[in-house]
């Protein structure tokens, strides 16, 4: 080192300034002590078929301080390594950026999952009983069993929903709650007297001199009651989304160790299915002492993923109080970069939500509010449903943008599964993002029924919004309307086809591999203005990765559901499997001798790296394999 500044200036003696000749010694210094920074890496992936933004793949990978430091070859990158690197040889696996689901309502499914029973991925009645009966045996005497939702019936093979009968032969006396989507619920026979929604119940409430129901009478004049060949009722229930929620609501409410707790348990599942983060949009019933458990999790350093989280308008009649009181106060306890406040959503006016025949007054309320967030340049996500109706939604968006420029807010429009091509170029022109879920993989047979076989056909024109330059993200929506997994919905986006066959939207619309998985990355992040940190594999940016258990881009397409994570990684760290934390402190070495004293209680085999480095390893059967 010393020779290499004596070179430097005895070069430079001749011409320039003592002043001159301190300035290019300190100028060397600096480059010698950024190479030696370039050089060390905190983590090595290798032997790997990485993922570029352009489908292009490298194999190999360098992290340092949570961020993707350098790409290339194995051997390349392998050079950076010091006695202190987690050189992880993948075997060949494929790695992808971390996924983003930009519409998933996960704060409110956290609250509840500890107490749920879920029947995502069940194949046929009897299993989704079987899981029932082990929450039931395992649960404690008259507790709750609750399925909230993420199921449809034509996911079973019996192609029908579960009885009353069935599910009382299995709640070994509980009381039982099950949600589909938010049209309908089903009660075992005790919950149902527990409600007062039997005719004993009925008749025991009207003879006691006009006592109240279980539920409330106006609650309970909004449900209609499914008959049953054999009885006078089958334990169904339907009613409007407002209803079903406000049953939901009825039910058993969780403490705040259990929020907590639950919060934990789904977000660590969600990692398992190769999320790094979510965009949360919260909802009409999401009150604000619900963030309380995410929050806590974020001040803590235990979130495990990256949440995105917009607010919805706590009360009707005073939105813009509320809002301008939130966006003053509410955001101030986040925790960057993993709990952030992105804006106002999904329910901004409630006169408008869910309203296909809003009035003047209904749009003028909403375009007051959505003025002043353009004025505040707050982010918006806006939920809407129907092309029939999105016209008196473009006319309020346009009249703000006239008097302020919304162009740069990245505001976006959620669900719109029959978009028009007008309606995309109306949405492009106001540079407004288009939010797509895959609930047509669930529910195709449902809408066609609505509208007919051809409107299927007519659905999802993802390719004509890219030609468009119409940003376009995707996401499930779940958890009470379909599964979190966003494996299933990246199948769906590739192939058209419904969980039960049929095929919805043109060929000639469906996005490519890669470009879906680019809506559930790239355009994900840009809804949240961090395209350029997150989203893609690159050096810079974030190091949200995933190694999947089989090759996304390879295999047969309707096995891309199937597809979980072997390892993900936010900001370089390892947060699935849970037991691969043990990687942050696993000693080093410096010969391998050493490093063999050292017994494995991670795995049986044993696998060191060059150089004796720490190292870990896939083994065929895709257990993760580490030296302790």
């Amino acid at each position: 080192m010393q020779a290499r500044y004596e070179r430097i200036f005895k070069t430079a003696e001749s011409s320039l300034s003592v002043g001159c000749l301190y300035t290019l010694l300190f100028i060397a210094l600096l480059s010698t002590l950024a190479c030696k920074a370039l050089a060390q890496a905190d983590t090595l992936l290798y032997n790997a078929k990485i993922v570029q933004s352009d489908g292009s793949f490298v194999e190999a990978l360098a992290i340092q301080n949570g961020k993707i430091s350098a790409m290339g070859d194995s051997q390349d990158i392998l050079a950076l390594a010091t006695t202190q690197t987690l050189t992880l040889d993948l075997q060949g696996k494929t790695v992808i950026p971390g996924l983003i689901d930009s519409h998933i309502h996960a704060i409110r499914a956290g609250l509840t999952y500890q107490r749920e029973v879920s029947w995502i991925d069940t194949r046929s009645i009897p299993e989704a009983l079987s899981r029932l009966e082990s929450a039931a045996l395992k649960a404690p005497r008259n507790t709750w069993l609750i399925v909230a939702g993420g199921w449809v019936e034509a996911q079973f093979k019996e192609h029908r929903r579960p009885t009353q009968a069935e599910i009382d032969g299995v709640a070994h006396g509980h009381p039982v709650y099950v949600q589909l989507l938010y049209s309908a619920v089903l009660l075992s026979s005790n919950a149902a007297q527990a409600w007062g929604l039997t005719p004993v119940a009925k008749k025991q409430n009207k003879n006691s001199n006009g006592a109240q129901t279980r539920l409330p009478s106006e609650l309970l004049s909004r449900l209609t009651v499914q008959a049953s060949e054999s009885a006078e009722t089958s334990g169904w229930y339907e009613g409007s989304s407002r209803t079903i929620s406000e049953l939901f609501d009825r039910l058993p409410q969780p403490s705040f160790k259990e929020q907590v707790i639950g919060t934990r348990a789904f977000f660590t599942e969600l990692n398992r299915l190769g999320l790094t983060g979510v965009n949360d949009p919260g909802g009409y019933n999401l009150p604000l002492k619900s963030y309380r458990g995410v929050k806590l999790l974020g001040k803590t350093a235990q979130l495990t993923l990256k949440v995105r989280y917009n607010i919805s308008a706590p009360r009707r009649g005073y939105e813009l109080v509320d809002f301008q009181g939130i966006v003053k106060t509410f955001a101030k306890d986040d925790t960057p970069p993993f709990l952030q406040f992105n804006g106002l959503g999904e329910n901004v006016s409630w006169s408008m939500y869910n309203n296909d025949a809003p009035t003047q007054e209904d749009q003028d309320q909403l375009f007051t509010v959505l003025l002043w967030a353009a004025r505040q340049h707050l982010n918006v996500t806006l939920h809407w449903n129907n092309e029939s109706s999105v016209d008196k939604l473009l006319d309020v968006l346009k009249r703000v943008n006239a008097i302020a420029d919304i162009t740069p807010c990245r505001w976006s429009i959620a669900h719109l599964n029959d978009a028009s091509v007008s309606t995309l170029v109306a949405m492009k022109s106001l540079q407004i993002g288009w939010l797509v879920q895959n609930s047509l993989y669930y529910q195709a047979e449902r809408f066609a029924l609505q509208r007919g076989n051809p409107s299927l056909l007519e659905v999802s024109r993802f390719n004509t919004a890219k030609q468009l330059g119409l940003r376009t993200a995707a996401g499930t929506d779940a958890h009470r309307v379909m599964s979190f997994n966003p494996f299933v919905a990246l199948q769906w986006l590739v192939s058209g086809l419904s969980i039960s066959g049929t095929t919805t939207g043109s060929p000639l619309e469906r996005p490519s591999r890669l470009q879906a998985l680019q809506m559930y990355t790239r355009e994900s992040a840009w809804m949240s203005f961090e395209d350029q940190t997150r989203g893609s594999i690159a050096p810079g940016f974030w190091a949200d990765l995933v190694v999947l258990d089989r090759d996304y881009f390879s295999v047969p397409t309707q096995e891309i559901g199937d597809i979980t994570s072997l390892m993900t990684f936010v900001n370089g760290k390892v947060v699935y499997p849970a037991n691969a934390k043990v990687l942050a402190s696993i000693p080093t070495h410096s010969t391998q001798a050493s490093a063999q004293q050292q017994p494995s209680t991670f795995c049986p085999s044993k696998k060191f790296g060059p150089r004796g480095f720490c190292v870990g390893i896939f083994e065929p059967n895709g257990q993760f394999c580490a030296i302790q």
